[in-house]
């Protein structure tokens, strides 16, 4: 019985500890035409964001970007639409692309459309700007 105590509780850690693991890695969606869709965590946006070629994109009101960005971003205010769409044509399509917004719903829905229309990478913050900045990222 000692055994199977021992055994079981070996089993549930190493569980816990590959379910908190699997927790902290990227989440990566592929399509069909090789583009790459991640959802990044603080650290690795921040490391990426270092790359030379990158653009990165706050897609939140200039209201919230009043209140601190990211350092080297560009608002492109996803709430209007027509001018977000607009604005995203002038970005270069074959160059990475961060987006955030204030917690990550925005920067989901600006992330899919990018993909939609030809983006070849794209790295989504997730929880957003509060996220950043509860790191003191800037």
């Amino acid at each position: 019985m000692k055994i199977f105590h021992t055994m079981f509780l070996i089993i549930v850690s190493v569980l816990i500890v590959s379910c908190s693991e699997a927790q902290t890695k990227s989440e990566v969606a592929i399509d069909g035409k090789g583009g790459v869709l991640e959802k990044v965590n603080t650290e690795e946006f921040y490391d990426i964001s270092r790359m030379d070629g990158i653009q990165i994109i706050d897609v939140r009101t200039t209201g919230e970007v009043a209140e601190g960005k990211i350092p080297g971003a560009r608002n492109i205010d996803v709430m209007q639409w027509d001018l977000f769409v607009k604005e995203v044509e002038s970005l270069d399509k074959s160059r990475p692309v961060l987006v955030y917004c204030k917690v990550g719903g925005r920067s989901a829905k600006a992330s899919a459309y990018l993909k939609e229309n030809g983006f070849k990478e794209i790295y989504d913050l997730k929880g957003g700007y509060d996220a950043w900045s509860q790191e003191n990222r800037n």
